[in-house]
């Protein structure tokens, strides 16, 4: 299964954190700890925290845009993602983005649009 597809579009947190753990188990029972969230994808260059960032599936689905199911994600990232890979924060994609950015970046540019088809500029 590629993880990175997965995290990019699983609706489920639930079995989100399932593949996760499964993949983090499977790195821990190889002897080499490859660390699952150190990996970048070979074609984009992101780590697992670019990609649950990039989910939208994950919070207009599974949560419903709710406060409480989005502190679940929340606590997901905090808890179980970043004490695995705290530089994950850091790390850029191939086009030089850090997790989480290309997705403001996205919601700015459609703000920026509405407010321009709203104002006629």
């Amino acid at each position: 299964k590629d993880l990175f597809e997965f995290f990019t579009n699983c609706p489920s947190l639930a079995r989100l954190r399932e593949e996760f753990r499964a993949a983090v188990e499977a790195d821990e029972g190889s002897g080499a700890f490859l660390n699952v969230c150190a990996r970048p994808d070979e074609t984009t260059g992101r780590v697992l925290l670019h990609c649950i960032g990039l989910n939208r599936s994950l919070i207009l689905i599974s949560t419903g845009g709710s406060d409480a199911a989005i502190s679940q994600v929340n606590r997901f990232i905090m808890q179980e993602i970043l004490p695995v890979h705290p530089s994950a924060v850091i790390d850029e994609d191939n086009n030089n983005n850090f997790p989480f950015t290309e997705t403001i970046t996205e919601w700015i540019n459609a703000r920026r649009a509405v407010r321009a088809w709203v104002t006629g500029a």
